[in-house]
């Protein structure tokens, strides 16, 4: 949460699909859109918790491959 101090995050109410079916709302964090920038390289520790975000969740290999070529 320390992102949204400096405005460089700002938080987005969701809706999550439980896998037991129903859903809950929750609080994620976004880059700020007034912040967004895509100049330079993703940073290793982002495709890094990314790849195991992925890798936990069970997500298919493709998608997985993807985040490395995104990195490069």
């Amino acid at each position: 949460k320390e992102g949204v101090v400096t405005a460089v995050s700002v938080p987005v109410e969701i809706s999550v699909v439980l896998t037991g079916g129903g859903s809950i709302s929750a609080t994620t964090f976004t880059t700020n859109p007034d912040r967004i920038s895509h100049e330079g390289p993703i940073s290793s520790r982002y495709v890094e918790a990314w790849t195991k975000g992925a890798i936990s969740a069970g997500l298919p290999a493709g998608y997985i491959e993807a985040i490395a070529e995104s990195a490069r």
